[in-house]
Parts: structure tokens; sequence; C-alpha cells
């Protein structure tokens, strides 16, 4: 049985460099052991790009029910 799990961030726009800079630093190896140790399948981390909500201030990482789409910025698995 699959199990799919999405983890919703809102960050605001004038930080969301430094957030990708410590989701690469820190987070992404972690990701990285995870995956190598059969803890989970696969992990997707995407930039939403355009949705429902449309909020400037915020950069939004999906959240149920609103719709958002965008490009992969990093992928394990």
């Amino acid at each position: 049985m699959s199990q799919v799990n999405v983890i919703v961030i809102h960050v605001r726009a004038k930080q969301a460099a430094e957030y990708e800079k410590f989701f690469v630093e820190r987070q992404l190896p972690r990701w990285r052991d995870f995956q190598r140790r059969g803890k989970f399948i696969s992990a997707r981390f995407f930039r939403s790009q355009f949705g429902s909500d449309e909020r400037k201030a915020v950069v939004k990482y999906p959240e149920g029910p609103l719709v958002f789409g965008g490009d992969l910025i990093h992928s394990v698995g």
C-alpha cells in the first residue's frame, strides 16, 4: 500500500532564496539518507508557480484543497 504525504510551507517571498539554500544544505541530505535507508520511496520539493492562492507576498511550497503547479526543484528516488 502506498501513502502520499504533502507538507505545505509558506515562506515570505523575500526570504525564498534563503529558504531554498537552507533546504539544499540541511534537508536534501536527510531526504537522500532516508531514501537510501528505505524510509520512503521518493520525495519531491517544488516551488509553486501558479494556483488558486495568488498572494504575492508568500511563496507556496501544495495545499489542499487549493491547487498549485510549478517546476520541480529537487527529487529523491
